[in-house]
């Protein structure tokens, strides 16, 4: 198991999937089940749905990007942390906390740094999460043991990523489900798997999200509590969970793919090369004729959209293997 080696640094800087729809409060309401079973002694398989905990005190949320994943917690805190390398996410993350009500903007706040060195105290968060992030973690061994500083002895980790998209088109008032409406479909998301894999640079970082669902990450964490196999204080659920966007239209989802790192880098290595092909428009054209709505305008053809999302949960964690 090497998740711990370093990645050699790209000359072009590829970023972690940023086409992810600001709707996760599913999967933080998750977490902070999972906190309140294990701050309660509960089996914490069954998530203790039931009820929820006054506000845990603070979390830092590692890669925080924007900030729309640490405002997803803002109602469970008394006081986020969000943190992102890039000074530039930061500002944006700033600027997005105080569009937001001042009771949720209260309590977050940014810093410039990295999940290698957190700006922290030792024991002094209720929770660490890595939204999307544990992958682009320089060293993953060294932000474990971060997080496993930052944290309280009760406190717990969370780490989530995605897969690629998946999409299925809107049937129109006069359409009716059929096996060839799902053939069409599956055609649709052949033509989408390809766009990323083939068309796009994906960065090898990023197979650990997209392929293996953190199984390996999953794999070499180990916790306080033993016996590790089988254990209630670290659980991986890549089943049930799923954040879903409906009513997009076509050409709100070209915007999207626009943003994804590994199609920006593929458009660098085009032009470098001279070549005037634009991957993003033949999937565009090749989807609408799968479809069989050619003539049909980009913004009056509706996707829904569903990213598959695998999560690890976590009490303090010892080391990664």
């Amino acid at each position: 198991m090497h998740v711990h080696t370093k990645v050699p640094h790209q000359s072009v800087k590829k970023t972690r999937n940023d086409i992810l729809p600001h709707d996760g409060s599913t999967i933080a309401r998750r977490i902070v089940c999972f906190m309140q079973a294990v701050s309660q002694s509960h089996n914490v398989s069954k998530h203790a749905r039931s009820k929820m905990t006054p506000k845990f005190e603070s979390m830092v949320d590692v890669g925080c990007g924007d900030g729309h994943s640490s405002a997803l917690f803002a109602p469970y805190f008394n006081k986020v942390t969000g943190i992102d390398k890039s000074k530039a996410q930061v500002i944006k993350a700033e600027e997005y906390a105080r569009t937001l009500d001042p009771k949720s903007s209260s309590c977050l706040q940014f810093q410039v740094a990295s999940g290698e060195n957190m700006p922290l105290r030792d024991s002094s968060q209720d929770l660490v999460c890595f939204s999307r992030s544990f992958h682009w973690m320089e060293l993953m061994s060294d932000a474990m043991r971060e997080a496993r500083r930052v944290l309280k002895p009760d406190g717990c980790l969370a780490m989530y990523c995605t897969g690629f998209p998946k999409i299925s088109k809107q049937l129109s008032p006069d359409e009716h489900a059929s096996n060839v409406t799902v053939k069409k479909n599956k055609k649709a998301n052949e033509l989408l798997d390809n766009f990323f894999r083939h068309d796009c640079e994906i960065h090898p970082r990023s197979v650990l999200a997209v392929d293996d669902k953190y199984q390996k990450i999953y794999e070499a964490i180990t916790v306080d509590h033993e016996p590790r196999k089988g254990s209630k204080f670290i659980i991986i659920d890549d089943k049930n969970l799923a954040i879903r966007k409906n009513f997009v239209t076509i050409r709100e989802f070209a915007q999207m793919l626009q943003s994804y790192a590994g199609y920006r880098c593929a458009k660098i290595t085009l032009s470098e090369s001279n070549s005037q092909n634009d991957p993003l428009n033949d999937f565009v054209n090749n989807l609408k004729s799968t479809w069989s709505v050619d003539k049909l305008p980009n913004d009056e053809i509706y996707l829904d959209i569903t990213w598959d999302v695998s999560l690890i949960l976590s009490t303090r964690p010892a080391k990664l293997k």
